[in-house]
């Protein structure tokens, strides 16, 4: 039997009975080359478009596939441009990581987390804070804080990147004479065995930069790493 007599034995069933829309849909979905064989119909049917206008089947269809184009390639867009940036937090991250396997002190420590992160767009303020066990004195992107666990509770306890406006004498004690320009900070806690070593604190003049929908994963992540340095290296990082 044919396709096209099949699809003609199906009409005649249909038209024995009152034909539901759910039959006609099915029809159409078992038969999509139905209108190839019929293709005068086409100039018949028409579509209220969204505007009141009727336009024909053909045109709502090309219509359809545009919109549908246009989404998909939006879609590839936002896939090509996360790549991208995926390569570049990737290529950063084994920079700062293999520098600070370098580093023979903390105050090295700290030059190496400027070097690689301060230099980043819309990243204006960059300091390691660490306990008074880890550093005899501060430096130029180095802090002592004796009371670090007390000073920073809110950030240990929760364990991870704590991102927002701290208030102003918070915001004096991570940056010094640059605090009043910051408008948005992201406090990593530097952690070993449940033990607070330090904070990487990090600023920007950008408001609302660093906020609390801030995926912080790679700061976590550099956080882990240089908490694993000062732990493993604290017998030289003096």
């Amino acid at each position: 039997m044919s396709t096209e007599s099949g699809a003609a034995e199906k009409i005649a069933e249909m038209t024995e009975e009152s034909v539901t829309e759910e039959q006609v849909a099915a029809f159409l979905r078992d038969n999509p080359d139905f209108f190839l064989d019929h293709q005068e119909l086409l100039a018949e049917l028409s579509l209220p478009h969204q505007s009141g206008e009727a336009v024909s089947l053909l045109e709502r269809q090309v219509s359809v596939l545009r919109e549908r184009t246009y989404h998909a390639n939006a879609k590839l867009g936002n896939l090509l441009e996360n790549a991208s940036k995926n390569d570049e937090l990737f290529e950063l991250t084994r920079i700062l990581v293999l520098t600070l396997l370098r580093a023979d002190s903390t105050a090295q420590l700290a030059a190496a987390v400027y070097d690689t992160l301060g230099r980043q767009e819309n990243i204006d303020a960059c300091r390691l804070i660490v306990s008074d066990s880890l550093a005899a004195e501060p430096g130029e992107h180095l802090s002592i804080d004796s009371n670090l666990a007390e000073t920073h509770d809110d950030v240990f306890r929760l364990q991870h990147t704590h991102c927002g406006l701290p208030d102003n004498r918070q915001l004096s004690m991570l940056f010094g004479k640059s605090a009043a320009a910051i408008k948005s900070t992201a406090r990593c806690p530097i952690m070993s065995n449940g033990t607070a070593l330090g904070i990487l604190a990090i600023g920007s003049r950008q408001n609302n930069y660093f906020n609390v929908n801030l995926d912080t994963l790679f700061l976590d992540f550099i956080g882990h790493v240089i908490g694993a340095v000062l732990d493993g290296k604290s017998s030289r990082l003096e």
